[in-house]
């Protein structure tokens, strides 16, 4: 990770005050030549201006030296049109001089070490994609969200920079992507993945090595449903390996078969959503013992894995699957040992297997005939 002085008294839109805090420390100006840099390419005070432009020619290494020679400056308005300009400073700034730090420049013009590259990001991903190059001189940043929801795959070279950036620790994408980078498994410190990618063929062999990760979402579809799911994403053995995931997402893509799947034991809430796909779920999740959430909506599925009803910290069952026909009665009401459990069932007139132990529901809303008269042919095992 790219080394930085931790100046805390540097903020870019308070240059001027920022100037007079640094020029106050023992080791100026050699310990702050990149933020004497930014000073100059951003300041409209003249004598502030003369004075860092002198220190950059004269004193900077060469590397801000090169980069010095490009008139872009770095404007201190506020919106995105602003933003923008000061990422084509930066990516001029890059193309001049090989050797300058970029993320150590970005850091110091952003309130965190965070880059969103969007569609009203348009002239600067333009530029970008001659030069995909340079989004990987950005390491250092810890959070990524790139949407570009309507561009089609223009920009999918500029995805395969994105292993460069070792320090992520959150991705965000959301696009037509059709691919992305094969050496996606090349992030150790990768928290958080979140894929919005109704277009994407398939998933790169490396995912398996994302072993940080804590929290997956993959929607093969956008939000407001104008897509189609995404019937490409069929693949997802590689989950076994996630072994520190707590929250999975997946929705809109067309896996058929998740029963080779072992699901990781730190799973904490899984959200199987719209998977009209699927047919098969793994035979066990006794071993899910963090699990607290699970819901799953599907049109196709016919049965349950085994184990639900040992899951200690089990809080929320939510079923939306019309072909599965029973479901236990630990399940629909609860036991002592899930006191808090929330059943919500899309099926109103699915079977309820025999019960067995007394539920811990104090009211339950008898909705149907069906569960009325359940209701009264187990009336023993019900809360007085």
């Amino acid at each position: 990770m790219p080394k930085t002085i931790n100046t805390p008294v540097f903020n870019f839109f308070e240059i001027e005050k920022s100037y007079k805090t640094i020029k106050t420390h023992n080791n100026y100006p050699e310990d702050f030549y990149y933020e004497i840099f930014v000073i100059a390419k951003s300041t409209t005070d003249k004598n502030i201006r003369t004075a860092c432009t002198n220190i950059i020619k004269k004193q900077a290494p060469e590397a801000l030296q090169l980069a010095f020679k490009s008139r872009k400056k770095l404007t201190q308005k506020g919106g995105i049109k602003s933003v923008n300009a000061r990422l084509i400073s930066i990516l001029e700034y890059g193309l001049l001089s090989e050797d300058l730090d970029l993320f150590k420049l970005y850091s110091l013009i952003s309130r965190a070490p965070e880059l969103g590259l969007y569609s009203l990001s348009k002239e600067f991903l333009v530029q970008l994609l001659e030069h995909p190059e340079i989004l990987g001189r950005f390491n250092g940043i810890e959070s990524l969200e790139i949407h570009l929801k309507g561009e089609g795959n223009t920009y999918d070279n500029i995805l395969n920079e994105i292993p460069k950036l070792t320090t992520l620790k959150s991705l965000d994408l959301e696009g037509e992507f059709e691919q992305l980078p094969e050496a996606i498994g090349n992030l150790p410190n990768l928290k958080k993945l979140k894929l919005v990618v109704p277009c994407l063929k398939r998933f790169p062999c490396t995912m398996s090595q994302l072993t940080s990760l804590k929290k997956l979402g993959i929607e093969g579809a956008y939000w407001s449903r104008n897509s189609t799911d995404n019937l490409n994403l069929t693949d997802f053995n590689w989950l076994t390996a996630l072994t520190k995931l707590k929250a999975l997402k997946l929705r809109y893509v067309g896996v058929q078969d998740l029963s080779q799947v072992v699901f990781p034991e730190s799973l904490k809430r899984m959200d199987l959503f719209s998977l009209d796909e699927l047919t098969a779920l793994p035979k066990d999740v006794s071993h899910l013992k963090q699990l607290e959430w699970f819901m799953l909506l599907s049109k196709s599925i016919t049965s349950l894995p085994n184990g639900f009803e040992d899951l200690p910290k089990l809080e929320h069952f939510e079923l939306i699957a019309p072909k599965i026909d029973t479901i236990s009665a630990a399940l629909f009401f609860g036991d002592a040992s899930k006191p808090k459990l929330v059943t919500k069932i899309g099926n109103s007139n699915i079977n309820i297997a025999p019960m067995t132990t007394e539920t811990q529901q104090k009211t339950i809303e008898l909705n149907t005939p069906k569960l009325l008269n359940y209701v009264l042919d187990n009336a023993s095992f019900f809360l007085i």
